[in-house]
């Protein structure tokens, strides 16, 4: 019987690699990201073109920290965001199961 996952953090033993803090560094385009929260913040950061954002969420390793950053980004529009929102989330995950096989 499949059980649901109703809510993880980076440290669960299990199921951590769920949360986008959990530590999972990969490289994309160039650009290496220290989890998918930072890939996030730094997506956000890039789609409204603030670009002083997106420098200091890459140069944060801290995923609290970089959330903090991504909810200050200038000219952040959420319709805009909204449309982005999934491809944002989904990218990271299909990176990293790349990365590590059938991680998921």
């Amino acid at each position: 019987m499949v059980k649901p996952i109703f809510f993880f953090k980076a440290d669960d033993a299990e199921f951590g690699w769920l949360c986008q803090w959990y530590a999972a560094p990969f490289a994309h385009e160039g650009t290496t990201f220290n989890c998918a929260e930072q890939w996030m913040m730094w997506r956000k950061a890039r789609t409204a073109g603030d670009e002083k954002a997106a420098a200091k969420i890459l140069a944060t390793r801290e995923p609290r920290k970089q959330k903090s950053l991504g909810r200050k980004v200038e000219g952040f529009d959420e319709g805009v965001w909204d449309g982005n929102t999934v491809v944002a989330a989904k990218n990271p995950n299909k990176i990293l199961e790349a990365k590590a096989g059938n991680l998921f």
